[in-house]
């Protein structure tokens, strides 16, 4: 399994319930710790790339208004927005 694939089943970004750092690293082949370091270095770079207006995330207003993939969890849904509001502001 790809790196990322475990990140973001980690994190909830990929629309399903988030995995527990022992489910990541056993599915990755490495350490609970090294999914944590993963985790803190992507909200790390969000927060480092974000410019000081905020950006622009139509595809999760789309989602918003619309509606969300059916392959979705609610807890999916709940971080998946939560992670962008924090750079759009919502």
């Amino acid at each position: 399994m790809l790196c990322l694939d475990v990140l973001l089943a980690g994190t909830g970004l990929n629309g399903q319930d988030p995995i527990s750092g022992a489910e990541g690293s056993r599915r990755l082949g490495g350490s609970r710790v090294r999914i944590g370091q993963l985790r803190r270095r992507l909200f790390a770079l969000r927060d480092q790339a974000r410019p000081p207006a905020g950006i622009w995330m139509p595809q999760v207003g789309e989602a918003r208004r619309d509606g969300w993939p059916g392959e979705y969890t609610t807890r999916g849904v709940e971080v998946t927005g939560g992670f962008f509001d924090m750079i759009d502001g919502g």
